[in-house]
């Protein structure tokens, strides 16, 4: 005999191989760009277009450092800010993480290390941190085996039924019967948020 619990635990592991295979997918895709030519590289938003580093700055234990494009190129928007990124220097490369980024200019972030970037010529591409995946299914695992009401709620909770009390639809002047039905529907909606 299964329960809901049962339900709830198949649900999470659902949910853990979806996230196992979305992984998989990412890092195929990032493997392929990486071996694709430099200008199909940016022209996928895989790459910036060649940079230089401007400045390297001790910040704590990590380095903040500045790149710049040369004239007539920008950054695109497919690195942004938070993205973890390679800087490619000669036959080196750097794991860093984009501070900030303008049209022309952008901020990286990287632990010391013996080796550090030097200004001059340098690449800025993607690259695959598997981490947030990790904690993602790490929590699907930890909820699939310690099932409870929160879980639950938040995985597989129940289909808003309106309240015996809510009006069949709201007296609003000035609207058809279909816009009436609509407007009930949003305002009882399980997930409504009012901006004013």
């Amino acid at each position: 005999m299964t329960g809901p619990g049962d339900a709830l635990v198949a649900h999470l592991r659902r949910l853990e191989q979806a996230l196992r295979d979305a992984l998989a997918a990412v890092a195929a895709e990032l493997g392929r760009l990486d071996a694709a030519p430099a200008e199909e590289q940016v022209a996928a938003g895989h790459a910036w277009p060649r940079l230089a580093v401007d400045d390297v700055v001790p910040d704590g234990p990590r380095l903040r450092v500045t790149v710049a494009t040369g004239r007539g190129a920008t950054l695109h928007d497919g690195i942004g800010a938070g993205d973890p990124v390679w800087l490619d220097q000669g036959a080196a490369s750097f794991p860093a993480t984009v501070d900030d980024v303008d049209p022309r200019r952008a901020e990286l972030r990287m632990d010391r290390g013996r080796d550090r970037p030097a200004p001059g010529p340098a690449r800025v591409r993607r690259r695959h941190d598997p981490s947030t995946w990790q904690r993602l299914r790490q929590g699907l695992r930890t909820a699939a085996q310690r099932p409870n009401a929160v879980s639950a709620a938040l995985l597989a909770g129940p289909a808003h039924e309106p309240a015996p009390d809510e009006p069949a639809e709201l007296p609003i002047a000035g609207l058809d019967a279909a816009q009436r039905r609509a407007a009930h529907h949003a305002v009882h909606a399980p997930a409504l948020a009012l901006v004013w």
